[in-house]
């Protein structure tokens, strides 16, 4: 926002209003669990959204999975923003442990690794996934494409109205979807 939303704030500091939650149980099940997200004018989101994703994460233990450093990056600013002015509430030091426990960061001591810090998707794309669809990308807008046009098990789950369904739960659709829709031969990027 180029317009803070309180005294301490700066112009075009960092906020976090949306996420979504999915999970995927032992059997590969995948299941839109919880969301959130705040759009009323003049609400900083930030901390309500800690709080949601705080709670959200917490009914489990699995692994946290991330695609490329965005998510980190605006945690740790959340953090920061909390270490800056932790009496604005009351829960800050258990937000702050929070952040810290599924994050990483790099202090003068050294690299700070969360106990469940989340897991880079798009670091093990770069180190294992080689398909010239990417075209030398680790995007994912490059990669999912890629990885579905070579992965037939993929291929046959993905085509089918199995988004939505009883078998892949989703808060956004009312009726089953397929994400991926064949034409010539290859997957579409939906």
């Amino acid at each position: 926002m180029a317009l803070p939303f309180s005294l301490g704030q700066r112009p075009y500091q960092t906020i976090a209003f949306q996420f979504s939650h999915h999970v995927m149980d032992e059997s590969g099940r995948v299941e839109h669990r919880t969301q959130f997200l705040e759009a009323r004018p003049s609400v900083d989101p930030s901390v309500p959204f800690l709080r949601a994703l705080k709670s959200a994460l917490s009914n489990d233990r699995g692994t946290v999975f991330r695609w490329a450093a965005h998510e980190n990056t605006v945690l740790n600013q959340l953090r920061r923003n909390l270490l800056d002015d932790p009496a604005a509430h009351a829960d800050a030091a258990e937000l702050i442990t929070f952040v810290e426990t599924i994050t990483t960061r790099r202090e003068a001591s050294g690299d700070v690794i969360g106990a469940r810090a989340m897991v880079d998707l798009c670091l093990l794309a770069e180190r294992h996934f080689f398909h010239p669809d990417t075209q030398g990308s680790s995007s994912l807008k490059k990669v999912l494409p890629a990885l579905m046009n070579s992965s037939k098990f993929m291929q046959s789950l993905y085509s089918q109205l199995v988004y939505g369904s009883q078998a892949m739960p989703s808060k956004n659709v009312k009726e089953p979807m397929a994400w991926w829709i064949q034409r010539d031969g290859r997957i579409q990027n939906p």
